[in-house]
Order: structure tokens, then C-alpha cells, then sequence
């Protein structure tokens, strides 16, 4: 009964305490659509908020946006070896909203790691895809990356990949589809 009333009183204080502000570099309309979900209390919004470090990006001109969402260090439960190594199991989460709509989502498993005298915070890097060579994840200090390939509606195969970094909070999404790359930009907010 007690940890019930205080998810309901964190998910109040969450849904109440998080807005954002569209303008500036954020100015786009996939910051519009994703500050409508903030508004009317989405749950999946809500929930990575109250879990997890959630990151919001918004291309610039297209009512497309990305939330990236893993584990606060703070939560991971860390063994450590002999060596003084630790390592704590994880994930990364990653969903592409087009019209305010999911689209696209990934998950990605694998370890945190904190190596003794090189940091004091961990990094995470995903299990190897047997199946998908080019899918993986990896969260540092400076910066978030994500990729893997999909097949297109024609039956061939798009690489795709996606990184933040972590001190201005600009992305870069990489699309790969025969031999011709193409590229999406824009700005990220951290909550």
C-alpha cells in the first residue's frame, strides 16, 4: 500500500514538474507533438520520465522526434571482480514518433561498466545481434550511439544510425540505403 501511494505521488510530481518549451533551437513541430504527449500525460512518456534518464531530439523541420531512454546510474545494482571491475545489467530503449505516433521502436540489452581509476561513472554497451552485425548501442559520458539495419518496403536493407552528444545535446541521424547516405540533424532535451 505504501509504495503504491508513493509511485501515484512521483508519477504526479512527474507529470506535474515536466513541460518544455518549444522555441529556440527546439522550435519544430516534433517538439510541438511531444510537449502535446507531455501535456496530456502519455503513459509511455511518463514512464520512462519516472524510470529513467529520458532524451527527447527533434529534427528541425518535420513533426518527427526520437526518445532515447536507459537507467539512472544511481538505480543500477553493480557486482564487482576481483579486479575491482563493476558491471550491472542494462538497456537502452529508442522509439522514433512521426505525427505524434510511434513508428519505430528498438531495445538494446547489455552491461554497464565502471573500470576502477579511469571514471567515476559507468558505460553501458548492448549484447552483440547475432542476426544484425550493425545493431548495437553504446551510452559514455560524452556521447549516446545507436544503430542497425532494417529492410525497406522494396526488400532491400537500410543502415541506419543515430548519436547524441551528450554536452550540446545535438543529434545527427545517418540513413545508408544503396551506397547514398543521407542525413537528419536537430537538437535534443534531457529530463
Amino acid at each position: 500500500m505504501v509504495a503504491r501511494l508513493f509511485l501515484c505521488l512521483l508519477f504526479l510530481n512527474i507529470s506535474s514538474a515536466q513541460t518544455i518549451e518549444c522555441s529556440g533551437v527546439l522550435a519544430s513541430p516534433g517538439c510541438r507533438s511531444f510537449a502535446e504527449l507531455l501535456r496530456s500525460h502519455d503513459k509511455d512518456i511518463m514512464a520512462s520520465m519516472a524510470e529513467s534518464i529520458l532524451i527527447s531530439c527533434f529534427r528541425k523541420t518535420s513533426d518527427i522526434f526520437i526518445t532515447v531512454s536507459f537507467e539512472k546510474q544511481k538505480t543500477l545494482l553493480f557486482t564487482e571482480d576481483a579486479k575491482h571491475v563493476k558491471r550491472a545489467p542494462g538497456y537502452l530503449s529508442y522509439e522514433r514518433y512521426a505525427d505524434g505516433v510511434s513508428q519505430d521502436s528498438e531495445s538494446f540489452f547489455g552491461t554497464w561498466i565502471q573500470y576502477p581509476y579511469v571514471s567515476m561513472s559507468a558505460s553501458f554497451a548492448s549484447e552483440p545481434d547475432e542476426k544484425d552485425k550493425k545493431r548495437g548501442a553504446v551510452i559514455s559520458d560524452s556521447e549516446i550511439a545507436i544503430s542497425y539495419s532494417f529492410e525497406n518496403v522494396g526488400g532491400t536493407r537500410t543502415d541506419y544510425s543515430f548519436q547524441i552528444r551528450r554536452s550540446t545535446l545535438r543529434f545527427v541521424e545517418t540513413f545508408l540505403f544503396n551506397n547514398m547516405q543521407t542525413h537528419e540533424t536537430g537538437y535534443c532535451k534531457q529530463f
